[in-house]
């Protein structure tokens, strides 16, 4: 787009040099087509038309963001019940250890989500400058699976951590 936007500038200079020879000749002034002004301007509005919040799937990623937002508040709330019940205990500790590392292994998982997401955001931007509706409707498509695996895993990380509060919660009424 700008390329052709500067072609059409580096034109509008060539005409603009050769009209005002030929109006040092007729002593007439150089005429810029209005036409041209107008073409430029049209493209521009149409390229500030295009939003992302106006492609279709828009709104179920607020959803899934909203979600997200939930489970991770559910998880840090999770993480604090079980450093609490955990102070305490030492008999567990293997157990717990590899269920910490498959939290771990879900948590790096999420990492490589959360970078793709991130790509497919810079090709949105990408796309929204070159103006290409289709393009940024398939990378909204992207987005939207991106955001639904990265809840799955929110959601697999929470489930973890509940049945961890649910063995550390045993033990306490196995004490009891």
């Amino acid at each position: 787009m700008k390329k052709l936007l500067s072609m059409l500038l580096i034109l509008v200079m060539l005409a603009g040099g050769a009209g005002a020879a030929l109006a040092a000749e007729t002593n007439n002034p150089p005429v810029i087509s209005e036409d041209l002004i107008r073409e430029d301007n049209s493209e521009e509005v149409n390229m500030q038309k295009l939003k992302v919040k106006d492609l279709q799937g828009y709104d179920q990623l607020l959803q899934l963001r909203e979600e997200a937002k939930n489970l991770r508040a559910d998880i840090k709330n999770n993480n604090k019940q079980i450093k609490e019940l955990r102070k305490g205990k030492k008999g567990s500790a293997v157990d717990y250890k590899n269920i910490r590392n498959s939290i771990k292994q879900l948590q790096q998982e999420r990492k490589v989500l959360r970078a793709a997401q991130k790509n497919n955001w810079q090709a949105m931007k990408a796309a929204r400058r070159a103006n290409d509706q289709t393009l940024m409707q398939n990378i909204m498509d992207d987005i939207i699976s991106t955001r639904q695996a990265l809840n799955q895993t929110l959601m697999q990380i929470k489930e973890i951590q509940l049945q961890i509060l649910a063995s550390l919660q045993t033990v306490d009424v196995a004490k009891e």
